[in-house]
């Protein structure tokens, strides 16, 4: 038999243990009120057993903040009392899991979950001053599937009232992957800075990956997560709205929870947008039924080579003229010799486009799908290309010098004759792709998958091989 506290003093009786938090001193129990039998949970700081006296300003940041909340969506403030090794928080009891322990959400239920979450973080920043949770995760969301995906935000210890410089310890107190930039540097918090983390809990959901294993995601040095790959399946304009969510920069993202609200609720989160008609099917039988359709469907596909050549011609001038197509759905565009010096374009899909000898230097093509494209000599120069699908690409002759190849797979590409000095290929993938007499001088392609590559007459001086090692 298990052997719990005994806070009968305190009038409670603990149940089970909920959870443990070793490094913080803290441990969760579910317990009963011994008059009224009302369930509820404790949360025990045991901050002088430990040493550890960030969990007592944990305690007390705590209470402060619940007790001037009145929300549904959180666990209330109950009681508190001292304990020989602490201080105990009282909560309400919700009878729900963690998003951690949740398996499965389909992706309109994970755009419904972003949806709520943001519900409650805009009814804490509405306080006077605004409220910042600081830790929001799956473990610190709760959801209750038998009652329409009803949310709960829990876990209010790191929370700030105002957007506040952080204390003057520079220990981390958040959670790696989940945490901010800004609070990672020990700069100031913004009503931007919890969204950050709802973007890196969405994109948990979204490719399945345990809160533990969020870090395998974050880029090394620019702190940005790297997931596009894995979400070729959700709709380029939620991608867009997650990668907004996700900017390293406070600045480049929402600037408070109402606005990401708004800019998510009208968004579809599965399929591809697409701008030519669909045809109807011709569902008749008799063979004046049959004459006749097939004569519509010519008919049809007259006007619909017509409208799609009116469609590529508008779309290559706007391209062209605007530089800014972000989340389009641009496949089998022909654009030979095109100027997109700097065109942003992250996320679109060019699938099978001709593209040949078309200036893209210094163009924003994060997570973009060219799969199958004609790139003979196209300047990528500078380019970012992180997490692109570049599979079956012809690249030959092509000038990517300086590139972000990071995450990119590139399954099957033809790069000979390619110049891709100090290109980063960082955990590209690589199989069977055609190098033959490529020049990759200085570039990573640390931790890139190579197997099958030509390599036959390639330049690799000087440059970091997938092992990591330093070529000669």
């Amino acid at each position: 038999m298990a052997r719990y506290p005994d806070f009968s003093q305190y009038h409670y009786h603990i149940e089970q243990v909920l959870g443990k938090n070793t490094m913080g001193g803290r441990v969760t129990y579910l317990a009963s009120h011994l008059h009224n039998q009302k369930t509820v949970v404790i949360k025990q700081y045991q901050f002088a057993k430990m040493g550890n006296w960030n969990s007592y300003r944990a305690h007390q940041s705590e209470i402060k903040v619940l007790r001037s909340l009145n929300l549904a969506s959180i666990p209330r403030y109950l009681d508190s009392f001292e304990t020989p090794n602490g201080f105990c928080l009282v909560q309400e009891y919700k009878q729900a899991q963690s998003l951690e322990q949740v398996k499965e959400l389909t992706p309109p239920e994970i755009k419904q979950v972003a949806l709520n979450v943001l519900e409650i973080l805009i009814y804490l920043q509405k306080q006077n001053p605004p409220i910042i949770h600081g830790d929001i995760k799956p473990d610190n969301i709760l959801i209750d599937q038998n009652n329409g995906l009803k949310i709960y935000l829990v876990n209010f210890g790191l929370a700030k009232i105002g957007s506040s410089e952080l204390g003057m310890s520079r220990t981390l107190r958040g959670t790696v992957g989940f945490m901010p930039p800004e609070e990672m540097f020990n700069h100031q918090l913004t009503t931007a800075s919890d969204l950050y983390s709802v973007g890196a809990t969405v994109v948990c959901l979204l490719t399945n990956t345990p809160s533990q294993k969020i870090n395998q995601l974050i880029a090394p040095h620019s702190y940005q997560l790297h997931y596009q790959h894995l979400l070729t399946h959700i709709h380029p304009r939620f991608r867009r709205w997650l990668r907004k969510m996700t900017a390293p920069k406070p600045s480049d993202r929402f600037t408070n929870a109402l606005t990401a609200y708004q800019a998510l609720e009208p968004l579809s989160i599965e399929g591809k947008a697409t701008l030519l008609p669909r045809w109807p099917i011709l569902h008749q039988y008799s063979l004046k039924s049959l004459v006749l359709g097939i004569s519509i469907l010519v008919a049809l596909a007259l006007v619909g080579m017509t409208g799609f050549m009116y469609w590529q011609g508008r779309t290559v001038r706007l391209l062209l003229t605007t530089k800014d197509c972000e989340g389009c759905y641009l496949r089998h565009l022909t654009l030979r010799q095109g100027n997109l010096m700097g065109a942003k374009l992250a996320e679109a899909n060019l699938k099978d486009s001709n593209l040949k000898h078309s200036n893209l230097a210094n163009a924003d093509l994060r997570g973009v799908n060219l799969s199958n494209a004609y790139l003979k000599g196209v300047t990528l120069t500078g380019a970012n290309l992180q997490g692109a699908i570049l599979r079956g690409v012809n690249l030959m002759e092509a000038n990517l010098q300086g590139a972000n190849l990071e995450g990119a797979n590139l399954e099957g590409a033809i790069l000979n004759e390619a110049n891709l000095t100090q290109t980063n290929f960082k955990f590209a993938n690589l199989l069977n792709a055609k190098l033959k007499d490529t020049r990759l001088i200085k570039s990573n392609l640390e931790g890139a998958n190579l197997g099958g590559a030509n390599m036959e007459g390639a330049n690799l001086e000087k440059a970091i091989l997938p092992d990591g090692r330093l070529s000669q």
